[in-house]
């Protein structure tokens, strides 16, 4: 197997749903979400005038 279809593979498996003892897909689902909370927080503050 080439080393470009070994990289695919893992990043597909880092970004898919995290499996049981991987660190890495779990982290970056974690990071994923935060991110997520940090945008809707920032474009909720973003809508209000006094900020």
């Amino acid at each position: 197997m080439s080393k470009y279809i070994e990289v695919q593979n893992r990043l597909s498996q880092i970004l898919e749903r995290a499996d049981i003892g991987d660190r890495v897909s779990r982290n970056i689902d974690l990071f994923l979400m935060a991110l997520v909370v940090v945008n809707i927080i920032s474009i909720t503050l973003e809508s209000v005038p006094r900020f």
